[in-house]
């Protein structure tokens, strides 16, 4: 005897591979079963599946799992092409770091990236105000 929910559909109860009658009633499976003394038994139970997987939606349309797997797809693809990038890669799973301060460095190190590519704007803005300057001196 074993307890088995009602909702629970079995096609079918085999013993070392041999089918035997079962009977399920009140939330337990019933069968009978030979055992001599100083042996065992197999009793396979095999439940009625009706799952449709066909009907099972695998679109991620959530976003944030869009955002884990671009996330993802940038550390194994892009980051894993340098050697900058497989060490912080491995820095970070082998010192278990928070992924608030993995964040807050990303964030740190693209903030510096833009100051310097603003820094890098102006430079190029003034030597090209000289070179224009230069070249009215020139002209007079």
């Amino acid at each position: 005897q074993k307890p088995e929910p009602d909702s629970s559909p079995i096609a079918s109860v085999s013993v070392e591979g041999r089918p035997v009658p079962f009977e399920l009633n009140g939330g337990s499976l019933r069968l009978s079963v030979a055992i001599p003394a100083g042996q065992s038994r197999s009793v396979l139970i095999r439940y009625k599946n009706d799952l449709d997987l066909a009907s099972v939606s695998i679109s991620k349309s959530s976003p944030r799992v869009y955002a884990l797997r671009m996330i993802s797809d940038f550390r194994d693809i892009t980051l894993s092409k340098y050697r900058v990038g497989r060490a912080v890669t491995d820095y970070y799973y082998k010192d278990n770091m928070s992924p608030v301060i993995v964040i807050l460095c990303a964030c740190a190190i693209v903030l510096l990236g833009l100051c310097g590519l603003y820094l890098l704007v102006l430079i190029m803005k003034r030597k090209k105000a000289i070179v224009l300057t230069r070249e009215i001196c020139v002209r007079s």
